[in-house]
């Protein structure tokens, strides 16, 4: 019975996965046919630490972690990384709502404004 579970488990993973990639698939055709409707995908990059260097003397520095959210435009093919240190802020959701919502002002600016429910 575990294995049974186990398997209905992976196949509800399966079709999840195959609804979000069509989903994606259908907002990148209509954004490339639309200029007013956008489709994007984003990602938090590996944090960055700086100074990077070979000499052992900075191996035991205090490094600065740097963070940066990429985002990408599915029709128009624009990329758009936000690039910020630890000082600044971490890399939780306050920060990645920030850059998004930056995101979504700028394309806001370019006269992109369709709200189509495709899924």
């Amino acid at each position: 019975m575990p294995g049974l579970k186990l398997k209905n488990k992976f196949d509800k993973h399966i079709e999840n996965k195959t609804l979000a990639r069509n989903a994606k698939d259908t907002a990148k055709a209509i954004a490339q046919s639309d200029d007013t409707f956008c489709a994007a995908c984003f990602d938090l990059q590996q944090v960055m630490m700086l100074p990077k260097a070979s000499q052992s003397c900075l191996f035991y520095t205090r490094k600065l972690n740097n963070y940066n959210l990429s985002l990408y435009s599915l029709g128009s093919s624009d990329a758009h990384c936000y690039v910020w240190n630890e000082a600044v802020g971490g890399r939780g959701s306050c920060e990645v709502a920030s850059c998004v919502y930056d995101f979504i002002k700028s394309m806001a600016a370019k006269n992109v404004k369709t709200n189509n429910n495709i899924l």
